[in-house]
């Protein structure tokens, strides 16, 4: 049951941005109608992807709507510790 959970997760994480992407935004509601999971995991997912990819969020009346920002590149600068940059 375990490596079915982590399947789907990995599948949730690649998709995302790629689905946001070629959609432009989507609300967070279907987002997670789309995944089979709550609104809560999406914004979780996003979160973290959001330090990768230029992915934002903006409030529609009630609805959460989460955009990929085609100006700008992704990049995994905030990922990496300033320690280890060169």
């Amino acid at each position: 049951m375990a490596d079915r959970s982590r399947l789907k997760m990995t599948r949730r994480i690649a998709t995302l941005p790629l689905l946001l992407k070629e959609r432009g935004s989507v609300s967070k509601v279907e987002l997670a109608g789309i995944f089979e999971v709550t609104g809560k995991t999406i914004w979780r997912d996003l979160k973290v992807l959001s330090e990768i990819y230029p992915i934002t969020s903006e409030l529609r009346g009630r609805q959460v709507y989460y955009c990929y920002d085609h100006n700008r590149e992704p990049t995994l600068k905030k990922l990496i510790s300033r320690k280890h940059r060169k």
